[in-house]
């Protein structure tokens, strides 16, 4: 999450951001049925490219990925080692170690041609967003946030059109 913090205070520092995700009003519960619950489904999110599983969380098997990517080492903010960074055509995968298993901790897509499972890329307009996800979970300037597990799914949004899409591998 400090990471989440620190990628989103650049974006918006270098950005100039100043806008904020529509959120609409609460819908008051009508009193005859606020002891029901809703039933809640279980959302996740897998985030694949090129057809291999590159979901954060998981071990990073760069060689089943039939492109050579760029290489990067940065320290790490979220860990104790260097944070490694793949950067392919598409997508930019950073990954660190993790219990003994160099693991996905982010998957930024790169390219309009990159599309989330429910078909969202860079470059589409936000009611596409709001259609697919519904209501952002959380938001921060032009940050819509949607959780799903240990999964984040940060979406930027500016002038009503999708600038940024990046997976992020919750550690809390």
């Amino acid at each position: 999450m400090k990471k989440l913090f620190i990628i989103t205070m650049a974006l918006l520092l270098c950005g100039g951001l100043l806008g904020a995700c529509e959120t609409k009003e609460p819908v008051k519960e009508d009193p005859k049925t606020e002891d029901k619950q809703p039933e809640k489904t279980e959302k996740s999110f897998k985030v694949t490219y090129q057809g291999i599983d590159i979901t954060p969380g998981t071990e990073f098997k760069k060689d089943s990925i039939d492109e050579k990517p760029g290489y990067t080492e940065l320290p790490s903010c979220a860990f104790d080692d260097v944070d490694k960074v793949y950067t392919y055509a598409g997508v930019e995968i950073t990954a660190s170690m993790l219990n003994g298993k160099e693991t996905i901790y982010s998957v930024l897509f790169i390219s309009e041609d990159v599309k989330t499972p429910e078909g969202i890329s860079l470059g589409d307009e936000a009611d596409l967003l709001y259609e697919k996800y519904g209501e952002p979970d959380d938001t921060f300037g032009f940050e819509c946030s949607y959780l799903a597990g240990k999964i984040i799914l940060s979406i930027m949004v500016e002038n009503d059109v999708i600038t940024s899409i990046e997976y992020i591998y919750n550690l809390d």
